[in-house]
């Protein structure tokens, strides 16, 4: 009988060096270690080993060190007695699916934690400015009472010593301190305005009137700078649905506008009766636009044309408060700006423009002086020259109906 036609199972006694046969389908235990250096050099460590067939399983299970050894099948058929090992750790560990699994959770719990924390940040916040405004209004009212006040006074709570201070020490001492971003309400919260808009922290300006009632709202320490971010923060909702666009600044802040173009931002163009750039304004110088002297605000650039452009309704513009830089009145009818009868010029030495229409101005005398013609298109169009005719800085140009 050939070796090939008997099914039987073959067990390599490594101890013996010999090879035991036994019958089909019966399973031999070795419940032993056995650490021996075997004829052709391989070290073997044995714990429970099965072997059926022409296939081997070891396993090892020792106390500190779990391996798994991975014979080769070799020839158990033969007389061969060649061991052939792959020794591989049993590294046990997080499956990727797991991993996944938990850095989702992870994902959806921060999403859920985030809102949660910054809105009880923004009320921690809140609460510190509800308690400088009580403690203002406090200060400010032990102040008024022990200097024997009879008329309306200001008063400039400074957070940092408790104490109030006229509108000239507030302007040099007080450093802003207002940490809320929501405006408040005079009627819920006890004062007006924003505490902190980001860019800039206010103070608590508290009013006591000769009746003794106070008002208090969030003023800013220094400039403001206007941008596209915040310029509709300037509209100003009259009576009868109408708005104005006023620029002015509060008692310790200056408004500061680098670019008239922000203007094309304004959300309510079509509505707005009246623009307003009040005193002490700051403004940026552009030395680029003429060499020969300094400008100042930009409402003109070629590649947007006008700032002033769809403000369809818009009657009067005040400059009294900034210098002016680029400006294009030649061609009202184009901007829609067919109600605009009445501009408050800016008290600089050097302007010149060109506005469409026959317009003019009150002189020194109290008579109507209407304005030279246009220089680039006479017959349609007026001129303003400050340079040339000093009566007209700061003046009120007219448009002649």
């Amino acid at each position: 009988m050939s070796r090939d036609n008997v099914k039987h199972d073959i067990k390599y006694d490594i101890s013996t060096n010999t090879k035991r046969d036994i019958r089909t389908n019966i399973s031999y235990n070795i419940q032993h270690i056995i650490n021996k250096t075997s004829n052709n050099g391989c070290r073997i460590a044995i714990l429970n080993e099965r072997c059926r067939d022409s296939t081997c399983t070891n396993d090892i299970d020792e106390t500190r060190n779990k391996r798994t050894i991975q014979p080769a099948c070799f020839g158990l058929f033969s007389n061969h007695r060649r061991c052939d090992l792959m020794w591989t750790k049993n590294k046990k560990g997080f499956t990727l699916a797991e991993l996944l699994i938990v850095v989702a959770i992870i994902a959806v719990l921060v999403a859920i934690s985030i809102p949660i924390f910054s809105r009880q940040l923004e009320k921690s916040r809140e609460a510190v400015d509800l308690a400088n405004v009580r403690s203002a209004k406090a200060a400010a009212a032990a102040e008024y009472m022990n200097t024997d006040m009879t008329e309306s006074r200001t008063y400039y709570y400074d957070a940092a010593t408790g104490t109030v201070m006229n509108l000239q020490a507030a302007r040099g001492n007080i450093k802003g301190y207002g940490k809320s971003h929501h405006p408040f309400d005079q009627d819920k919260d006890g004062a007006s305005g924003t505490p902190n808009t980001g860019e800039a922290s206010g103070v608590v300006a508290v009013t006591i009137k000769a009746d003794g009632t106070q008002s208090a709202k969030w003023e800013f320490q220094g400039s403001v700078e206007v941008s596209s971010a915040n310029v509709n923060d300037y509209v100003v909702n009259n009576e009868g649905g109408t708005y104005s666009l006023q620029f002015k600044q509060g008692s310790l802040s200056y408004v500061d506008i680098k670019d008239g173009m922000v203007l094309m931002d304004v959300n309510q163009k079509s509505q707005i009766k009246s623009i307003s750039f009040g005193a002490n304004n700051l403004f940026q110088e552009d030395q680029n636009y003429h060499k020969d002297d300094h400008r100042g605000v930009i409402f003109y650039t070629k590649e947007k044309g006008s700032a002033f452009k769809d403000y369809s309704s818009l009657e009067k513009i005040d400059f009294s408060g900034i210098r002016v830089g680029g400006l294009d009145l030649t061609n009202l009818q184009r901007q829609g700006l067919t109600k605009l009868n009445e501009i408050v010029l800016p008290t600089q030495d050097q302007l010149y423009f060109d506005i469409e229409g026959k317009w003019y101005y009150i002189n020194s005398e109290g008579k109507e002086t209407n304005l030279p013609a246009g220089a680039l298109d006479p017959k349609n169009n007026s001129r303003v020259n400050t340079k040339y005719n000093k009566e007209l800085k700061g003046a009120t140009i007219y448009k002649k109906s």
